[in-house]
């Protein structure tokens, strides 16, 4: 099934909410692990890049955070094309994955590599990463909100000059609201 999923994530036409019910066709006690999932559904989002966050939220939702490879999260972690909500839930899903790995571990030896796996995918760390990324959005929207003002601006004084030159061209459309 999951194979299928591979084959059919380029298609262009392919809506999200019949992606979605592919993926879940499967129960999830059925898969071992969710990487081919994941793979497909990255391809998925690749193709149809235009999706909005809600629908690539949607989509996402068939993603068992918890099934997927170390590989396949490192992977995640890094990938553009999927929503920093469903990041952050993946980390906090592999959090969860390795307190429990902690707990269960009673050899002093596989208990030194779990912490050190754990290091490696520090939430704090990840956080730190996505508060900075939001604080680059915003900054590049308050940058936009000026270019844009300024604009408006010009189109009135534009405006206001053919106004007063009683001319009979057509207007120039508002291009900022």
């Amino acid at each position: 099934m999951d194979l299928y999923l591979a084959e059919v994530a380029p298609d262009p036409h392919l809506k999200p909410s019949t992606f979605l019910a592919l993926i879940t066709a499967l129960p999830e006690s059925a898969r071992d692990s969710c990487d081919r999932v994941y793979r497909a559904m990255s391809l998925y989002l690749e193709v149809h890049s235009g999706l909005s966050d809600e629908q690539k939220m949607k989509v996402c939702s068939g993603l068992n955070y918890e099934k997927l490879s170390p590989e396949a999260f490192d992977h995640l972690a890094q990938n553009a094309n999927f929503p920093s909500i469903s990041t952050a839930q993946a980390l906090v899903s592999q959090q969860r994955k390795l307190k429990s790995l902690l707990q269960d571990a009673n050899e002093g030896e596989s208990s030194k590599q779990i912490v050190l796996y754990a290091k490696k995918f520090s939430l704090s760390d990840e956080n730190e990463k996505l508060k900075a990324h939001l604080q680059g959005m915003q900054w590049r929207v308050l940058e936009l909100e000026k270019v844009c003002s300024k604009m408006q601006i010009q189109m009135t004084k534009m405006m206001k000059s053919r106004m007063s030159s009683h001319s009979t061209a057509k207007s120039v459309p508002r291009l900022c609201s």
